[in-house]
């Protein structure tokens, strides 16, 4: 496998075109190619052989020994040594259902609004709940069925599932 660390110009702040540009300040990245087969690694799915992933970092130093914690934790992974672990998005909420009636709360809306995360987490490859990060939840947010701005129905649904997310961090955050 060949790992390619590059930076991701911001073409509003930056006039590099040069993606190894050592004095950008733009954030880095790491391409390699997966070629084992489709796989779900750390919740994100392995299916395509030139993968693009943020290093969330832009210094090379600390890019690079990124990449090598990543190339071990990877080859670890096709030898079959590490299983994925951490809950997926759909069983934790089951677990959020089961809270919820246990302390006498009405599920339909936790139902409702599940059922769509569910289905958009499908629909974008992310299968646990470590794969979701804030960016990825805006975006779901916004192919909600409601209009945006002045919608009671977006803010009481919304509302709902926000309560899902805060028991996530703290009942099962250190599962995670």
């Amino acid at each position: 496998m060949s790992f390619r660390v590059y930076r991701r110009h911001n073409r509003k702040n930056c006039g590099s075109k040069n993606p190894y540009d050592p004095r950008c300040g733009c954030p880095l990245s790491v391409q390699f190619g997966w070629k084992n087969g489709d796989a779900v690694f750390e919740g994100k799915k392995l299916t395509s052989p030139q993968t693009k992933w943020s290093l969330g970092t832009r210094s090379w130093s600390a890019a690079q020994s990124k990449v090598n914690d990543l190339k071990k934790r990877l080859k670890d992974f096709s030898e079959g040594k590490v299983v994925p672990t951490g809950m997926t998005v759909e069983a934790a909420l089951k677990e959020w259902y089961e809270f919820r009636d246990q302390n006498g709360l009405d599920n339909t809306k936790a139902k409702l609004m599940g059922d769509k995360l569910v289905d958009w987490c499908e629909n974008n490859d992310i299968l646990l709940l470590t794969a979701l990060t804030t960016e990825k939840i805006i975006k779901w947010r916004l192919t909600l069925p409601f209009r945006s701005g002045d919608s009671s129905s977006l803010s009481v649904h919304w509302s709902v599932i926000s309560g899902f997310f805060a028991w996530a961090s703290v009942a099962i955050g250190s599962a995670l």
